[in-house]
């Protein structure tokens, strides 16, 4: 079995602060295949400067069929 994996930074989701509409958007990674495994946090939370392209994320993977 082979897998492949998406991670979407929760910014790049405009909606991710309104739950409706962050159910709606992840109903349609769901509809494309993808199943959400993971949320992915930048290290150091809350203990000082974090670099701003660290982010929140979620990690998505799909099984690949291979003919």
């Amino acid at each position: 079995m082979k897998w492949e994996y998406k991670i979407v930074k929760l910014e790049d989701i405009p909606e991710f602060k309104d739950t409706v509409k962050l159910q709606e958007e992840l109903d349609k990674y769901g509809e494309d295949g993808w199943e959400l495994v993971d949320f992915a946090y930048p290290p150091y939370v809350n203990n000082g400067w974090v670099p701003k392209d660290v982010t929140d994320s979620v990690i998505f993977k799909r099984q690949v069929v291979v003919n």
